[in-house]
């Protein structure tokens, strides 16, 4: 038997043990079956992970939540952290910032990461650091916050709206006076009862985010 004949027949073995481990624990199977597949998800060029705060104010905690968003929508836990409540006020980005960190430090040589949040997240230092981990992102933020196109013509978010509320999307622009060159995209569809604005690093990102479902944070790619 050659070597792959041999790596194949070990690998059926610990499948096979593991099996035979879990079958009496159906909770047990499911949680090695997703990850299983997160796995399998990691292993693709490029991927997509929603960063959120969870509050669990009967406890007096929040956990901060990295998870991996597959083709279908659904959310994988990758890591977290959690912490008490009254510890985020002073710390909360470097919270974040740890969590990402570590992020960077797993993700397999590569792959192409775009980070996906929410309105809390919009910050220009956090832009940056995303910047330094070689990360994409698509964060939205408020429809108040000026931005600049890249003829240099400033106005409040929200009012780049295409005609109609059809999305559009600025190449080059700048989000708040002295930031950095980036891609963004601004929406406002039937039934949202506000502008979609959103900031990215990779202006090709944005279209594809418009028809993504992001369960942990919402329906913030709608």
């Amino acid at each position: 038997m050659g070597k792959a004949g041999q790596r194949g027949r070990r690998l059926g073995e610990v499948r096979s043990f593991i099996g035979e481990l879990y079958e009496p624990d159906l909770h047990a199977k499911r949680i090695d079956a997703l990850a299983g597949a997160t796995l399998g998800v990691m292993a693709a060029a490029s991927l997509a992970v929603a960063m959120d705060w969870t509050d669990f104010d009967h406890d007096g905690q929040s956990t901060l939540v990295l998870s991996l968003v597959t083709g279908h929508g659904r959310a994988a836990p990758l890591l977290w952290l959690t912490m008490w409540k009254e510890e985020i006020a002073t710390r909360r980005n470097d919270y974040e910032d740890a969590c990402l960190h570590r992020l960077a430090e797993l993700v397999p040589a590569g792959r192409r990461v775009t980070i996906l949040a929410d309105r809390g997240f919009g910050d220009q230092k956090l832009f940056a650091f995303l910047g330094e981990l070689g990360f994409g992102y698509v964060i939205r933020f408020r429809g108040n916050i000026h931005v600049a196109d890249a003829d240099g013509q400033t106005k409040p978010a929200a009012e780049w709206v295409g005609k109609g509320g059809r999305a559009r999307k600025l190449r080059h622009a700048r989000v708040t006076a002295g930031s950095a060159g980036r891609g963004g995209g601004v929406r406002h569809a039937k039934g949202m009862n506000e502008p979609w604005c959103l900031a990215a690093r990779d202006p090709e990102a944005t279209p594809l985010c418009w028809s993504t479902t992001m369960p942990s944070v919402g329906p913030l790619c709608q």
